[in-house]
């Protein structure tokens, strides 16, 4: 297993840890340069999706889905072309998210 983490103000550049054996490498990422944000969940469904969050000023990112596939060396940071906005009343900060089946459920936050 895997954790991968990063920092976005070096997004191309991704720390991955191996949990079977205790070691870090890195990954180089190419694709879209993604607004930073705070705030913010992922979930995993075979691709990362990143969802809300927030600006400096706790207003929302206008990029508010962004994915990172895994399955590709380097890695690919994108933004889903077919995304209806979500309603003014999801969160878009501060909240959890969880993954059923096919649907990421955002729960409370603002």
């Amino acid at each position: 297993m895997f954790i991968i983490l990063t920092q976005f103000r070096n997004i191309w550049n991704i720390c991955i840890y191996d949990t079977n054996d205790g070691t870090w490498i890195n990954m180089s990422a190419s694709g879209i340069e993604l607004s930073p944000r705070y705030f913010h969940t992922t979930v995993l469904n075979g691709l990362i999706i990143i969802y809300g969050g927030s600006d400096r000023r706790y207003y929302p990112v206008p990029d508010q889905i962004s994915v990172l596939d895994t399955n590709v060396t380097p890695f690919i940071w994108s933004t889903p072309s077919k995304i209806n906005t979500a309603p003014s009343s999801a969160p878009f900060g501060g909240h959890t998210a969880t993954l059923v089946g096919n649907y990421m459920i955002a729960f409370d936050g603002r």
